[in-house]
């Protein structure tokens, strides 16, 4: 479930220069399902989204939560909460996952990513220490969104980039974005977003790990996000939206 955060990530405004201090609630049902022995037959859940500029970085929450209907096994309800810390230069990145139990929130995954002797690296902290050394290329969440709608901003129809969303310690992967529509009456974009493995042999058969689309307006808002996990598709739909002050570096 967590690469339902990954296409919600911060919007720009039209010339896509900066990210945009927000709040936002998307709720999330089923949009279709390709049936079979124990098929996802419903989905229902909300997810809750704010990012604000505070000095030099961004700080991000997300809370995720979703009930899951299968025909046979009945319900599956996740609860999962993300909070990070992304500098503006792309050589930070704090990142720690949370799940909810027994009505309190637990840690999940803690770590993160920096500039290091010319190459961004990996340091988990929890729940098991480990490090590793990421491609030079390789984006962060709004480093690499900025990126791909800057480039759609200039006429370029696809954009391809390694991107670390911290979801998992083994979240890095190829993402592949292409505009496959623009309404230029609600100033906006549709893209499609396919995912890949980051590590060479892992994808034989060219087959995307997930996917997903998304309609992005100038103003800075997403709506009808669609991930599609092959036996069934999910929908999001913004539900409200609050534009926040961005915090500067002497009130922090």
């Amino acid at each position: 479930m967590t690469k339902i955060l990954l296409v919600l990530l911060l919007m720009t405004e039209a010339a896509f220069a900066a990210p945009v201090s927000h709040e936002a609630v998307y709720s999330i049902g089923l949009a279709s399902t390709a049936g079979g022995a124990d098929s996802v037959v419903g989905a229902s859940g909300v997810l809750r989204y704010k990012a604000q500029k505070t000095c030099d970085v961004w700080e991000t929450e997300t809370v995720f939560s979703l009930d899951l209907s299968r025909e046979l096994a009945g319900v599956e309800t996740t609860h999962w909460k993300q909070t990070t810390v992304e500098s503006l230069d792309g050589c930070r990145f704090d990142f720690t996952v949370y799940a909810r139990e027994n009505g309190r929130d637990r840690k999940e995954l803690s770590g993160r990513a920096l500039c290091e002797d010319g190459k961004k690296k990996l340091f988990v902290d929890y729940p098991v220490a480990m490090k590793a050394d990421f491609p030079k290329t390789v984006k962060f969440p709004l480093e690499q969104t900025v990126a791909w709608l800057d480039a759609a901003q200039k006429g370029q129809k696809s954009f391809t980039s390694y991107v670390f969303d911290g979801t998992r310690a083994d979240a890095l992967t190829v993402m592949n974005a292409v505009v496959s529509d623009r309404d230029a009456k609600t100033k906006s974009r549709r893209f499609d977003f396919a995912f890949y493995p980051a590590q060479k042999g892992q994808n034989a058969d060219g087959v995307p790990l997930y996917e997903s689309s998304a309609r992005y307006y100038d103003n800075g808002v997403a709506d009808d996000v669609r991930q599609d996990f092959g036996a069934y598709v999910l929908q999001s739909k913004l539900k409200s939206f609050k534009r926040l002050k961005d915090i500067p570096c002497e009130r922090r």
